[in-house]
């Protein structure tokens, strides 16, 4: 998403000169790595029931609040709040999918859900290509992206 972003203004918006926008893409991976192994046990304690959907809520909300961001510190700390949600789902998907699954069932859905990314990248240029032409209330072009993209992630629960 975010280098949909890019491309639809973001860099202009917020005037990311210099390294600007590679450090907000970098500051991601920080939390990220940090939080994996953590929310992993975090998982195995209160049960994907609960951790899971509030994870993908908090990703939700953290990927919205990216379009609402008109700093650069504003979007280092969405960027690393991502990093932090999307660290503890994508182990989290894992690991819940593996209490669940004997070994050889658990190949074939893993393979689904990592060709699942790749496809959405596919896909995602062209909806955001859409997505940054709606003009509503000051907010044009890149915010969409972020704002219809987000709430999806929040009707998966």
């Amino acid at each position: 998403m975010a280098g949909n972003a890019k491309l639809d203004g973001l860099v202009k918006d917020l005037n990311l000169i210099g390294n600007k926008y590679n450090v907000a893409l970098t500051v991601f991976y920080i939390l990220y790595v940090l939080i994996d192994i953590p929310a992993n046990w975090v998982l195995k304690m209160v049960g994907g029931g609960h951790f899971l959907p509030m994870i993908a809520c908090a990703w939700g909300i953290v990927g919205t609040c990216m379009g609402f961001v008109k700093s650069y510190g504003g979007l280092i700390a969405c960027r690393m709040l991502l990093g932090a949600c999307e660290g503890g789902m994508f182990g989290g998907i894992i690991l819940y999918l593996s209490m669940f699954y004997k070994r050889h069932q658990l190949m074939f859905r893993l393979g689904v859900f990592y060709c699942a990314a790749p496809l959405s990248g596919a896909f995602g240029g062209l909806l955001a290509t859409g997505l940054a032409q709606i003009e509503y209330h000051g907010y044009n072009g890149w915010p969409w992206i972020f704002f219809v993209s987000s709430n999806n992630r929040l009707e998966l629960f």
